[in-house]
């Protein structure tokens, strides 16, 4: 592990190693639901059903890539083959995602189940490793907000990519191609076919670019079960881990809510909403370069407080008046801007509290805390999710009718206060940890002589 300051094409390289998940994931998120009840006919109880195996799946299997990743010995290092290894085939599920043979409700049920939860593994034998990774290159703080914020940069140019993809693909139907008209599902698969040969250069490029700094492997003596448990009595993670939560939540339910919000209370649908997307991306990626800067000049949890103060704003000022369209772009650019703060500062915060842990027990097992952190994303996205149900039940809102104005109130009310009292919550969280008083090195130290 080196603190001597990286080279440009090593940031760019490893960053781009989280662009074939992430490039997969947006789409699916955006299009996989839409494509097999319009276009597949399936009921979406049971595209819901699918996706919740897969989602118990994956995090039954993550604690498992964890411990192979920090055991695995190869000439290439133990992070890099997994970029390739999991890639390279996640990429072609996702192409057999949108390929879907002919057959019954039944057949597509089985297909979708199948082909989904396998790439959701194949993804997860990328992420773990790869955000391991970050944990080890470098000592530098400083270095480890640049790591970080390059990995952002190229995930939010990715999920621009992915979201815009499909409007852009089903420009094309009703074309003809290779002596064929194209359908809506066509131009589906041929977004995933682009997706495909965009993955898979990112994958190569990042594994030829990148180099893990050397590292020994240490055989872990104890179950499984055990050391995932014990990843959680480092207390510092464990704030981490929390805050991370809370604030995974506080984004699904607002993000849930945001389109209807939009297109109820501000009177945008469709295509209206476009340019705020493109404000929030825009927000997102031109922030990242005065994160990577800030972040060392001002300290990592000073910068990740302004962003969790400024964040939960931004939805409660979308939700407080009716804008005009010119405030309407600045309040979503500012909402990219501070989101992508809280994810680079949170993740450059993540490798001091693994160093504690090697401190404190002598041994390597980045992969399985970065295991924990993927299960923590699954937990708050299907907690996010089932709380912005019980929120738009308890309000009335019935999809397919127009809600009422006390609907609408409800609505308002949900989305703006499920950010603002997580977002409390977690920088609660965060003020009463060790973060705010000492560095970790100099805690876990003066534990060690202590015992």
């Amino acid at each position: 592990m080196s603190s001597k300051q990286l080279p440009r094409k090593m940031l760019i390289s490893y960053g781009l190693g989280s662009a074939a998940p992430t490039l997969a994931h947006e789409f699916c998120g955006a299009f996989l639901l839409l494509f097999y009840t319009e276009l597949a006919g399936l009921d979406p109880v049971w595209v819901g059903a699918a996706l919740m195996f897969r989602m118990v799946l994956d995090a039954l299997i993550d604690p498992w890539i964890g411990r192979w990743s920090d055991q695995t010995r190869s000439a290439a290092g133990r992070r890099r083959p997994w970029i390739i290894a999991g890639s390279v085939p996640g990429l072609v599920f996702l192409m057999l995602l949108f390929a879907v043979p002919e057959g019954g409700p039944w057949f597509h049920m089985i297909y979708l189940t199948i082909a989904s939860s396998l790439m959701a593994v194949c993804f997860s034998a990328v992420s773990i490793p790869h955000m391991a990774m970050a944990f080890e290159i470098s000592e530098s703080p400083r270095e480890r907000v640049r790591l970080v914020g390059y990995r952002n940069f190229v995930e939010s140019l990715c999920s621009l990519l992915a979201l815009l993809s499909g409007p852009i693909a089903l420009g094309f139907v009703g074309n003809t191609f290779l002596g064929k008209v194209l359908s809506r599902a066509d131009c589906y698969g041929m977004a995933a076919g682009m997706i495909l040969i965009l993955g898979t250069l990112t994958a190569v490029f990042s594994f030829r670019g990148t180099r893990e700094a050397p590292t020994e492997v240490t055989e872990s003596q104890v179950s499984l079960v055990r050391a995932f448990m014990e990843t959680f009595g480092n207390r510092l993670f464990r704030t981490l881990v929390l805050a991370y939560c809370l604030l995974v939540i506080a984004n699904r339910t607002a993000l849930a809510q945001l389109f209807l919000l939009l297109e109820y209370f501000h009177g945008k649908s469709g295509d209206a909403t476009i340019p705020l997307l493109l404000a929030f991306y825009a927000g997102s990626l031109l922030s990242m370069p005065i994160w990577i800067i800030s972040g060392p000049r001002i300290g990592r949890i000073t910068c990740l407080m302004i962003s969790m103060i400024v964040w939960p704003f931004t939805y409660a000022a979308l939700a407080a008046f009716r804008w005009p369209e010119i405030v309407l772009l600045v309040i979503s650019f500012v909402m990219g801007a501070s989101f992508a703060g809280i994810l680079a500062m949170l993740g450059a915060l993540v490798p001091d509290t693994l160093d504690a842990d090697r401190i404190q027990n002598g041994q390597r097992r980045e992969g399985l805390h970065a295991s924990v952190i993927s299960l923590t994303l699954q937990f708050g996205l299907g907690a996010g999710y089932l709380l912005t149900g019980l929120a738009l039940q308890f309000a009335g809102y019935r999809g397919g009718t127009k809600p009422t104005s006390e609907v609408v109130m409800g609505l308002r009310l949900s989305t703006a206060g499920f950010p603002l009292i997580l977002s409390v919550a977690a920088i609660l969280v965060l003020l009463c940890s060790p973060f705010m008083v000492r560095s970790v090195k100099t805690r876990y130290i003066e534990v060690s002589e202590n015992v």
